[in-house]
């Protein structure tokens, strides 16, 4: 969703009383579905988004009242409807973009946010299911994780309306998507239906790092997965093309380190399921070159070993 410059006046609308009056309003770097804005108001800094899509904020709201040491979600003050669309206000959090952060850092910081995610698996979500979960019920709509790890192709909400037959007008692309669900189709039998949180979205400055290399908070929580603890380490793996300070080997360690049954089956059904969701969104959004960077790394088959 782009970003364009708000009014205050708009957004002091938006607001009424109920937070203060507003000094300032400033554009930051949204996500797809959002425009988000620093606002200034009642002597403090405050986030606001705008959107179409009121259960992603509704998913923020959940995270926010969560108090887990070390992978912290900003507090969510109001979610509610405009004329328009949806908005959402929470706490503004100081921080830099995990994914903009030079090397040294960037390697500091992955340990803290392999910490972050850990301990966001110890969180009991509400509800059952598994998959992208709804909030504030937690309840998520697969029976099983095998059932979700297995279930991009069935996918055709509004959000992705037309992939198919774009992914069909590149041959090469849905190759590669047929024969990755078939060896997730394959994989995801032997993986169990553990149900803990994974945030699903590292990159985009999504995750805020500290002057300390510490996380301040993770953000944006609209595809959040209820499932293997082990989704957040697969999501990592596969942005390594996108971003090389990331260590294969090392997410592969942590990974082992954490236990469990059949690890390397599991991180690698995890890793399918990521790069089907992505090609199916890189095709409808006309991302090629992505799309390109995408079907290479799948083609190349590292998958976790």
């Amino acid at each position: 969703m782009a970003e364009r410059d708000l009014d205050p006046a708009v957004v002091a609308a938006l607001l009424g009383d109920r937070f203060g009056a507003v000094a300032a309003v400033a554009a930051v770097r949204g996500g797809a579905w959002s425009a988000a804005y620093r606002v200034e108001a009642g002597g403090r800094a405050l986030a606001v988004k705008l959107g179409h899509h009121r259960d992603d904020y509704e998913r923020d709201a959940l995270a926010g009242t969560w108090r887990v040491p070390g992978a912290p979600a900003p507090t969510v003050h109001e979610v509610g409807d405009t004329p328009e669309g949806c908005y959402l206000v929470a706490d503004w959090v100081d921080g830099e973009a995990f994914d903009a952060l030079p090397p040294a850092r960037f390697v500091r910081a992955t340990r803290a946010v392999l910490r972050a995610y850990e301990a966001l698996a110890t969180v009991t979500l509400p509800g059952a299911g598994y998959g992208v979960w709804e909030g504030p019920s937690g309840d998520a709509p697969h029976p099983t994780w095998a059932a979700f790890l297995t279930s991009v192709p069935a996918r055709d909400d509004d959000r992705l309306r037309g992939w198919r037959e774009r992914l069909d007008a590149r041959p090469g692309a849905r190759r590669t998507f047929d024969a990755a669900q078939r060896t997730v189709e394959r994989l995801a039998p032997r993986c169990p239906d553990e149900r803990a949180v994974n945030h699903g979205d590292p990159l985009q400055g999504n995750l805020r790092i500290g002057p300390d290399d510490e996380v301040t908070a993770l953000l944006d929580w609209g595809v959040s997965v209820a499932g293997d603890p082990l989704y957040d380490l697969a999501m990592l793996l596969f942005c390594v093309p996108w971003q090389p300070a990331l260590d294969a080997a090392a997410l592969r360690a942590e990974a082992r380190r954490r236990g469990g049954s059949d690890v390397d089956v599991r991180l690698h059904a995890c890793w399918l399921h990521i790069g089907l969701a992505a090609l199916q969104y890189q095709a409808f959004a006309g991302l090629d070159d992505d799309l390109a960077q995408t079907v290479a790394w799948m083609d190349a088959g590292p998958g976790p070993r």
